[in-house]
Formats: C-alpha cells, sequence, structure tokens
C-alpha cells in the first residue's frame, strides 16, 4: 500500500515517529548504532536496551526498536 498511497504513508510515518510510540528502523548498509541514533535523534544507549543489544554490532536488514 505504499506505493498505491504515498504521501499517506509518508503522513503515518511522520505521526508515529511523533506520538511518543516507539518506531521501526531497518538497519542500512553503513549503519552504526551512532549513525541510527543521530538519523533518529535518539541515544545509542536508549536503542541498546530497546533491542537487548549488547554490543556495537547490528546488521543490515535487522529491524531496531527507536524509543523516542
Amino acid at each position: 500500500h505504499v506505493a498505491v498511497f504515498p504521501n499517506r504513508y509518508q503522513q503515518y510515518v511522520e505521526q508515529l515517529a511523533t506520538d511518543g510510540n516507539p518506531t521501526d528502523y531497518v538497519v542500512q548498509r553503513g549503519d552504526s548504532l551512532s549513525r541510527v541514533a543521530r538519523k533518529t535523534g535518539s541515544t545509542i544507549e536508549a536503542i541498546r536496551a530497546a533491542n537487548g543489544v549488547k554490543g556495537s554490532l547490528i546488521l543490515v536488514g535487522q529491524l531496531l526498536r527507536i524509543p523516542n
């Protein structure tokens, strides 16, 4: 449904990011925890805690919960 309603979907995603609920982030090539934290406005520690990540290893395609 993303391709059919791109504007509505974008509004939906923006709303999720601003309503205080955690959002999902799919790790992209070149991402690190610090880069994901900067992109999403979160912190490394918060992302680690929300996802049970002990070190700094994240994998391309991995789904991360991003707390707001």
